[in-house]
């Protein structure tokens, strides 16, 4: 039984290894569409980054025993793959390292491509030549909750109309983000607060569950 679940493991992530390689084939071939066509930068470069979401999910699945994906170690691989697309250089700030946020294999991708939206979001309207609009991104436990939250110095506030539930003044991103939210266990707000806008994304069973990591085992992120 053990070698047949270990021949298991090894077919699976050997699987989302291949997956990986494929959908980084087709990120290559939607940048030699940047290059072909710039004007289509801006609608290329924000599908390169749902894309790369995707594949970062699979990279890591295909590294991983049981599929166990951690809430760290996605957010660390998003964030780098967005500041090399943007030039960004954000860092996450991580304020429960003693705690693994294990994340339910269903939600992986539908994750990814939220917090990724979230990132290009607040890359894209954060305000201009300003150390103070970097994008700050922070995971922390508040209340047995898991909260993930995007901030950035906008450019602008949001608007006084501006509705996440009702889906009045969300441009195409954060449509996304708000349609591919779990139906249990997570929830997605924005606000302006001090000249910012925040955007929390909060999550619990049965979306992620927390585990005690032992004191002697550090993180660190599969190259």
């Amino acid at each position: 039984l053990k070698e047949v679940q270990a021949q298991r493991a090894t077919l699976v992530r050997e699987i989302h290894h291949r997956i990986k390689n494929h959908l980084q084939g087709i990120i290559n071939l939607l940048r030699n569409h940047i290059r072909e066509k710039p004007e289509l930068t801006d609608a290329l470069e924000s599908a390169i980054g749902q894309v790369e979401s995707i594949a970062l999910v699979h990279g890591l699945q295909s590294q991983l025993n049981h599929s166990r994906i951690e809430l760290v170690a996605l957010l660390e691989v998003i964030c780098k793959a967005i500041s090399h697309l943007t030039s960004a250089g954000i860092q996450p700030v991580i304020d429960c390292p003693a705690m693994a946020v294990i994340v339910r294999p269903a939600d992986a991708i539908p994750l990814a491509l939220i917090i990724n939206e979230l990132l290009q979001n607040a890359v894209k309207h954060g305000a201009p030549a300003e150390a103070s609009a970097a994008v700050q991104v922070r995971l922390m436990l508040e209340k047995g909750q898991v909260i993930v939250q995007v901030s950035n110095a906008a450019a602008l506030p949001l608007p006084a109309h501006f509705s996440l539930q009702q889906g009045v003044g969300l441009g195409t991103g954060l449509t996304l983000a708000r349609d591919l939210l779990p139906h249990q266990g997570a929830e997605l707000s924005l606000m302006s607060v001090a000249g910012r806008v925040d955007a929390r994304l909060v999550l619990e069973c049965p979306v992620v569950e927390l585990e005690a990591r032992p004191a002697d085992q550090e993180f660190s992120v599969p190259n």
